[in-house]
């Protein structure tokens, strides 16, 4: 945990340091910190800390990737997200910001539940109940049973085990379809 909590800091040192014009808000990165921060808190909430943590660790290494381009505000939720385990670590970082208020009296944050949607579901596509291939539809089309059989039968990898003509066709919306020959 000591090697993790110093990652962080040089983290939150680094962005404090640096003061990059180029400043993006990256969808991915939006997504996966609205969604740490939902996790985070249904784990403190149903006192699961070592998922917490890990939620929390997974954020950081998001937030490595994008380091130098990474907006204040999320920074900042790491901070907020890590206080209760790292309180008096999370106090310090939180004095960077030249904030007067103690980060433990800040208002937890809120998550966006739109950008958590995803927009894209794998799908899985069985022969005779066998794994042959996986698509990639989106989140909208996957009550459309006809687009999606249209879509797999398209698939190369399909069409040696489909030359025989289909049989039945059994489809779990979301999940999986099941070619029968």
């Amino acid at each position: 945990m000591n090697k993790f909590l110093r990652r962080v800091a040089r983290l939150v040192d680094y962005h404090s340091e640096t003061s990059s014009d180029k400043k993006i808000t990256d969808k991915d990165l939006s997504k996966v910190m609205n969604s740490t921060i939902k996790e985070v808190t249904s784990d403190i909430e149903s006192l699961s800390y070592n998922t917490a943590l890990a939620h929390i660790m997974e954020y950081v290494n998001k937030l490595s990737e994008y380091k130098d381009v990474v907006e204040e505000i999320y920074i900042k939720n790491l901070i907020l997200l890590l206080a209760p385990f790292a309180p008096f670590l999370s106090e310090e970082m939180w004095q960077d910001f030249k904030t007067k208020e103690s980060v433990h009296l800040e208002i937890w944050p809120n998550y966006d539940a739109q950008s958590i949607i995803n927009e894209y579901l794998i799908l899985a596509v069985q022969v005779n109940g066998k794994l042959r291939d996986t698509i990639k539809i989106q989140t909208s089309d996957k009550d459309d049973q006809d687009k999606i059989e249209d879509l797999a039968k398209k698939s190369p990898k399909l069409t040696k085990y489909l030359e025989s003509g289909v049989k039945k066709t059994v489809y779990v919306p979301g999940k999986i379809i099941n070619f029968v020959v």
